[in-house]
């Protein structure tokens, strides 16, 4: 269970994020758990994470392994990072692409929020991403 939500306005946005864990039918509160945050500051950016709770340790992993942070500017490039990331993720950190049946495309198993100067971007485990205009929020 995790909850992300962006917000823009005059020009600001903010970022906010539950900081509940859960495990199966256990749940994990911010008051035991050291790094409860599941918004990572990647160079200008902040990602917010729903999903997989390793996320937060592969994702913190692979983007130090870069030699910059990703810019993280637009849908292309958030896409074009995200090509290059699947791949690493299933090579590097043995992800498991298994989708529905009926999927087009590999799973990356990443469920993120976008935000940074240049806007509010989507992203799902299918490497779509949207740029929402004011507000978005994701997870349950």
């Amino acid at each position: 269970m995790s909850t992300v939500a962006v917000v823009r306005k005059n020009g600001s946005t903010a970022i906010a994020a539950d900081t509940l864990s859960s495990f199966g039918t256990r749940r994990l509160s911010a008051t035991y758990n050291r790094e409860p945050s599941k918004i990572l500051r990647v160079g200008e950016s902040y990602i917010g994470l729903t999903g997989w709770g390793v996320q937060r340790l592969v994702l913190d992993h692979l983007f130090a392994s870069m030699s910059a942070p990703p810019r993280l500017a637009g849908k292309a490039e958030i896409f074009d990072l995200l090509l290059k990331v699947h791949q690493r993720l299933k090579e590097a950190y043995f992800l498991s692409p298994r989708a529905a049946e009926d999927d087009a495309f590999e799973t990356s198993q990443l469920w993120l929020m976008i935000a940074n100067a240049h806007g509010i971007f989507g992203v799902y485990s299918n490497r779509s991403v949207i740029e929402f205009e004011r507000f978005w929020s994701a997870g349950s």
